[in-house]
């Protein structure tokens, strides 16, 4: 099993939220490239049942 860092999927500076439903694993390229940046639904619909794998 790969170990990931954990991501917020809403940033905290948005919702300060740090409930378990906020948190995806991600790469640590792609989670500092992200920065405070919300995804896109269309994003999080593509991968919908990765996430839900997790």
């Amino acid at each position: 099993m790969a170990r990931y860092p954990l991501d917020l999927v809403i940033p905290f500076s948005i919702c300060k939220n740090n409930d378990l439903w906020n948190l995806l694993p991600a790469a640590r390229n792609v989670n500092a490239a992200k920065s405070d940046k919300i995804p896109a639904p269309e994003l999080i619909e593509r991968q919908r049942d990765r996430i839900l794998e997790y």
